[in-house]
């Protein structure tokens, strides 16, 4: 069988750098819209679904869940929005879920948050993107990684297989105070998917990575400029389909320094494209793009 390896856009993208290149000009922020509610919607040959909307208090935690209808029960993305004022979410899960929680394969999308704002209370609503084309879901081993420490894991598809969504889940530990590895960036790869994150809890963090893998052809299209974050600022970047596609999912194209938070990750805000929204924590400017992956026409 020949195979349907996604191929990438934009030959100069590196996925596995850890330090992103010299910023371009920075792109105007565009802030994601209101969740929307009301019944699925459907857009080419996928369906977007939205979870509940989630407020959560300051310095807790919560979940919210998106289910793919009968008429496309196979979750092929998803991720999770927010407002842009919601910079102290920090996401902990992001990954294809049964409406149960454990991750059995293609029924919905669920998102974990914590809100470290000690004040205000934020939202957050899960996203997914179903399809009636069936999928696999492909893991990475589980790793433990140590308090303050930052890991990277990845899973891979099958040479015959495209990535067509991921994102990863999360196991806590006893004696654990509550989730606390907090995503810096969740990336398409051209056989599957990475992500990394950094434990903030005092006991170790099990994170595991999940690529869903499909047949069909698919291919990942990469914002061609970079977003700079100033020291202790947020911002978003885009990346949009060609013309004839459409996404499948989405997160960032590269991984990056260990102070970078992604807070938003999502599409149908932006016709043909999948927006990421990150804040930057340290004390110097550092860069996002996104990173969409699209069908084949």
């Amino acid at each position: 069988m020949r195979s349907p390896r996604v191929p990438l856009l934009i030959a100069a993208a590196t996925l596995l750098s850890l330090t992103l290149g010299t910023a371009a000009a920075p792109a105007t922020p565009t802030a994601p819209a209101p969740p929307e509610t009301g019944p699925p919607r459907t857009r080419a040959v996928h369906v977007d679904v939205l979870g509940p909307t989630v407020s959560i208090p300051p310095g807790s935690f919560a979940n919210s869940f998106a289910e793919c209808p009968a008429s496309a029960p196979h979750v092929v993305g998803g991720g999770n929005r927010s407002a842009e004022s919601a910079s102290a979410l920090r996401l902990t899960m992001t990954h294809p879920a049964a409406s149960g929680g454990s991750p059995t394969p293609h029924q919905g999308w669920e998102i974990e948050a914590v809100n470290t704002d000690p004040v205000n209370a934020h939202s957050v609503t899960a996203y997914a993107v179903c399809s009636a084309d069936p999928v696999v879901q492909r893991f990475s081993p589980g790793l433990v990684v140590s308090p303050g420490v930052a890991g990277v894991v990845a899973a891979s598809c099958l040479p015959d297989e495209a990535v067509t969504g991921g994102g990863m889940s999360l196991g806590v530990l006893p004696g654990s105070s509550g989730p606390a590895a907090y995503i810096q960036f969740s990336t398409p790869k051209a056989d599957g998917w990475q992500t990394g994150a950094l434990n903030r809890d005092t006991v170790g963090s099990r994170i595991r990575a999940v690529a869903i893998c499909s047949p069909k052809p698919h291919s990942i299209s990469i914002d061609s400029s970079f977003t700079v974050l100033p020291p202790g600022q947020s911002g978003s970047a885009i990346a949009i389909c060609p013309a004839g596609r459409v996404p499948s999912g989405g997160g960032t194209a590269d991984a990056v320094l260990r102070g970078v938070f992604l807070y938003v990750s999502t599409g149908g805000l932006t016709p043909n494209g999948w927006e990421v929204h990150a804040i930057n924590t340290t004390s110097q400017p550092q860069n996002l793009r996104a990173a969409v992956v699209c069908t084949a026409p």
